[in-house]
């Protein structure tokens, strides 16, 4: 699991933090914007396209597993991200074709309308709003308390005083876990290598929690740890499907079938399937 580009998504936490509500509140701003008939007057060619042809040309960069990544035998595509992107094809009424292109080029495709939409582990990022559209999230890939099963007095920050709280160094995690500490919260902090250093050491009873990456969390579960989520995220960094701003009507689709996603539970068997199940990649 994870490998290479799971740190590349560590990097991408570092410099994306912002909480999933702003993710809601953009996308219902632009909903509004297209329906009020401000964004009439430029012509949403992905829509068009999509409506005449049939099918819809999603980008991603296949290196990063368990989200999206190709067969080194056969090329096939396989993941979340794969099964998110042909689910919304079905809903949408469309055929997929998928644009393989590297994560740093995926913005100036899907501007330059080499690509419709990208589906490809993407977190908002505020210096991209000018040129780029944000959905509705899919999937929070933030910070987490996690703790052992069975552990029933942590179920969020407020419950770490005197308790042993571990983090990977230098992490995410880390960071907020010393802003709690400046804030007055009296824990003691221990630090890891990396992440699953920390949720091993939880699994021995060494620490009482650790504030780590759902990713992170996700595979040790799926390696057997007998560990779980506590409570809401503590910091958001949450997935979307990135589209063109001038793309108003493919945006307002899509966001509705997100919304049916999350109602209808397609999203938790995405979950299950891709980051729970023991053989994850």
């Amino acid at each position: 699991m994870p490998g290479r580009r799971l740190n590349k998504g560590a990097l991408r936490s570092r410099r994306y933090q912002v909480l999933g509500v702003i993710l809601l509140f953009c996308a219902v701003v632009a909903g509004v914007w297209w329906i009020s008939g401000r964004g009439a007057g430029q012509r949403d060619l992905a829509w068009q396209r999509l409506k005449a042809e049939g099918r819809l040309r999603v980008g991603l960069d296949p290196s990063y597993p368990p989200f999206e990544w190709a067969d080194e035998a056969t090329g096939a595509l396989n993941g979340y991200d794969i099964d998110l992107a042909r689910e919304l094809g079905v809903r949408l009424g469309a055929q997929i074709d998928f644009v393989e292109i590297g994560f740093d080029g995926l913005y100036d495709a899907v501007r330059t309308g080499k690509i419709d939409a990208i589906v490809s582990g993407m977190p908002y990022d505020p210096t991209m709003t000018e040129n780029v559209a944000y959905g509705v999230w899919y999937f929070n890939a933030g910070q987490f308390l996690v703790v052992q099963v069975g552990e029933g007095k942590i179920g969020s920050v407020d419950d770490l005083d005197g308790r042993k709280l571990g983090v990977e160094l230098g992490s995410t995690g880390d960071l907020e876990a010393r802003r709690l500490e400046r804030k007055g919260r009296q824990f003691t902090l221990v630090t890891y290598p990396t992440a699953e250093d920390a949720l091993n050491a939880l699994t021995r009873q060494q620490v009482d929690a650790v504030l780590v990456d759902a990713i992170s969390a996700y595979v040790s579960m799926a390696r057997g740890a007998a560990v779980k989520p506590a409570g809401p995220a503590v910091l958001d960094e949450s997935y979307a499907v990135v589209t063109d701003r001038k793309s108003a009507q493919l945006r307002a689709a899509i966001d509705q079938i997100i919304l049916q996603m999350k109602g209808d539970g397609f999203l938790d068997q995405l979950r299950d399937k891709w980051l729970l199940k023991k053989d994850a990649p």
